[in-house]
């Protein structure tokens, strides 16, 4: 395992523990302290993390380009067709992928209208068109560039866009558990949860701390 999706996987073992806690039925205060302090941090956590998935979209539209130099290396002006419409699709997609997400980064707190249901089905099936537009780049160049340009091909575009796509639908499916868990309480119970807090501090904290 890399060391991108060995990150990736001890992020969704540390938000699973997270959302674990919601389900404690103690309403202690202390209780109370744990579950506001999970749900800021789960919102912090995923901004990081729509964050990371914006910088991974940019390099994909960067090996885009990347893509395009070399195919204008080794194609004639009248044999472009063959392949700019692909680069065409990608980047249509990699568009419609970022509006999604730098709407749901600025729109992520529980406040937040999204039809989430609709939202993550139109993300799946972007990324999933993405992922086949890339399988059939990799085809063209395969089928046409020269024998020593297919080494380059396959290690710095290939390997790269597959690693790539696929730390990006995991990160993804982790911005989704994130912003699932945010919405689960509604503006009213995290008011509630503070104001418990307030009202009822523990023993071991000062006003101040709670």
């Amino acid at each position: 395992m890399n060391s991108t999706l060995k990150n990736l996987f001890n992020h969704s073992k540390n938000l699973l523990r997270m959302m674990n806690k919601k389900k404690d039925p103690d309403k202690t205060s202390e209780s109370y302290s744990a579950a506001l302090f999970y749900i800021r941090n789960t919102n912090i956590e995923l901004d990081k993390d729509l964050t990371e998935v914006l910088i991974m979209l940019k390099s994909l539209e960067n090996l885009n380009h990347k893509i395009c130099l070399i195919f204008i290396s080794n194609f004639s002006t009248s044999e472009s067709i063959i392949w700019e419409s692909v680069i065409e699709r990608l980047n249509d997609h990699l568009s419609q992928i970022r509006e999604q997400l730098t709407h749901l980064k600025e729109n992520r707190s529980s406040h937040c209208k999204l039809h989430s249901n609709l939202f993550w089905q139109q993300n799946e099936d972007l990324m999933e068109s993405l992922a086949a537009e890339y399988r059939n780049l990799e085809e063209i160049g395969f089928q046409v560039l020269p024998p020593k340009e297919k080494m380059y091909w396959r290690m710095n575009v290939c390997d790269v866009q597959s690693e790539t796509c696929t730390a990006l639908v995991s990160l993804i499916t982790i911005c989704k558990q994130q912003f699932n868990f945010i919405k689960q309480y509604t503006p009213i119970e995290v008011n509630t949860i503070t104001q418990t807090i307030i009202n009822t501090p523990p023993p071991t904290y000062s006003l101040n701390e709670a």
